[in-house]
């Protein structure tokens, strides 16, 4: 679905009239089928962190696989085809978006916040603070889709050279 978006900048010299075009992408990840403007991770990226998260906290390959079914639906890929090494894992995703992937996922089953924490912490000796999985997992609830970072506000100060 195509939309226009309309921005009126002022200027002291003349109002500036911007038009930006922009598709907003369906996107298919963990949380459900929303429209969203956000950049996200592959799905499949999604699938390796969550394999790697719940292979180091003990749960046999057919019991990964099944829950993998369970939040991802159609888009699961083959547990053999998601498995990668922690090492390759770093170099597609940062350590804070890896932690949001698998709250989105422990969300998704039904883990609470504290839950979430406390699992976190078991597995890899260190989390993300409580408060900001609290603030993450009621996201994912009211339906976000995408553990990447919002965009930042671009009107920034500059200063000129003139």
């Amino acid at each position: 679905m195509h939309y226009i978006r309309v921005l009126y900048i002022s200027s002291r010299l003349f109002p500036l009239l911007l038009i930006f075009f922009f598709l907003e992408f369906s996107s298919a990840s963990v949380a459900g089928r929303k429209k969203t403007k956000l950049k996200d991770v592959d799905v499949g990226v999604k699938q390796r962190v969550v394999k790697h998260f719940l292979t180091k906290e003990k749960v046999i390959p057919d019991e990964i696989e099944r829950r993998l079914k369970d939040v991802f639906g159609n888009e699961t890929r083959d547990v053999r085809d998601v498995a990668g090494s922690e090492e390759r894992l770093s170099w597609t995703l940062d350590s804070r978006s890896q932690e949001r992937v698998i709250i989105q996922f422990l969300t998704a089953e039904g883990a609470g916040p504290k839950e979430v924490f406390e699992r976190l912490r078991a597995v890899f000796g260190k989390s993300l603070p409580l408060s900001t999985i609290q603030r993450w997992s009621r996201q994912f609830r009211a339906g976000r889709t995408s553990v990447g970072d919002l965009p930042r506000n671009s009107n920034l100060p500059h200063t000129s050279t003139k």
